[in-house]
């Protein structure tokens, strides 16, 4: 089940044996969670406002309950607050909702009513993913729950809206926007970098700090491995040594350059990302003049060699 639906079920259970729950969550992942939950004959007091509102609203259902009116006899009340327990009883002396947690039962303030340990009970088939996606960012109550879904890259699909290698791997190349959006999410650049090797066969050097540089390398990896994949002769000597996706990332690496030279929005940078890796690489005075080159297009110096052939062809059939 998802964490949310664990969570209200724990909660739900709770409350109909206490009566009374008060609940911490001093890193407010339930925040948008309370403003919905409903469990039976349950009402909600939410702390996030004022202290003294919420003490009384807690005082006047806390009254009510086993009281003369049937309306309110029967309820249970949950009181939202967004910090933490206090740890010492001069603490808990300083907290005017402390008192429901001791006559009631407190949640939250254990371990194991923390959110990485629910999300853990909800779905403990991905307690090694769970555990990843905390060690490496802060994953949201909703990027949990999508996992249930069977999404295996949440936060590259919340920030690139996709969880194909191809299509994120197009994105962060030639879309200005989408490689800052990743560094923004506290574990989304990991996530990435996972997708981008497990479906791509990419494996960053990472000997530089500057994550732009990480997308330069990317870029190399990804359009130098169509040239090398369509080039139907030996590679020189300068180039044999340069990373190239295997066999089994070769077509999805070739959907990679072909969605970035189609899509109109990411066509202009891929333009000029070929032409940036083509210097670094020196391939014009690397190749051959007049050498065979492949079916596919990568850099411009490979239309200017087809150009070329057609004029020299055109020549000799003259003469």
């Amino acid at each position: 089940m998802t964490v949310s639906e664990y969570t209200r079920d724990s909660l739900a259970r709770l409350l109909r044996e206490k009566r009374v729950v008060v609940w911490y969550d001093a890193d407010r992942h339930f925040g948008e969670f309370v403003r919905t939950f409903a469990a039976d004959q349950c009402k909600v007091v939410d702390a996030r406002g004022s202290l003294l509102t919420a003490r009384r609203e807690a005082e006047s259902i806390y009254r009510g309950i086993n009281g003369p009116d049937p309306e309110t006899a029967s309820a249970n009340l949950l009181i939202y607050c967004p910090w933490a327990r206090g740890a010492t009883g001069e603490q808990k002396e300083k907290d005017i909702l402390e008192v429901f947690a001791t006559v009631g039962a407190a949640f939250g303030d254990k371990e194991a009513e923390m959110l990485q340990s629910l999300a853990r009970h909800a779905m403990p088939d991905r307690w090694e993913q769970i555990d990843r996606m905390f060690r490496e960012g802060k994953p949201t109550l909703a990027i949990l729950d999508s996992l249930v879904d069977g999404k295996t890259y949440p936060l590259v699909r919340q920030i690139l809206q996709t969880e194909s290698a191809v299509e994120a791997a197009a994105k962060i190349l030639c879309d200005d926007e989408a490689w800052p959006w990743v560094l923004e999410v506290p574990g989304a650049r990991e996530e990435a970098l996972r997708l981008l090797s497990e479906e791509l066969g990419f494996a960053p050097a990472g000997h530089s700090s500057d994550p732009r540089d990480l997308v330069n390398e990317l870029g190399r990896y990804v359009l130098f491995s169509e040239f090398a994949l369509d080039f139907p002769g030996e590679l020189p000597t300068e180039l044999r040594d340069l990373p190239v996706a295997g066999d089994a990332f070769r077509s999805r690496v070739l959907s990679c350059c072909d969605r970035m030279r189609t899509d109109t929005n990411l066509v202009d940078n891929y333009a000029a990302l070929a032409a940036s890796i083509e210097g670094k690489l020196r391939l014009p005075s690397l190749i051959e003049n007049g050498a065979a080159l492949g079916k596919r297009e990568t850099f411009p110096f490979e239309e200017r060699a087809y150009l070329k052939r057609v004029a020299d062809l055109a020549a000799a059939g003259s003469a």
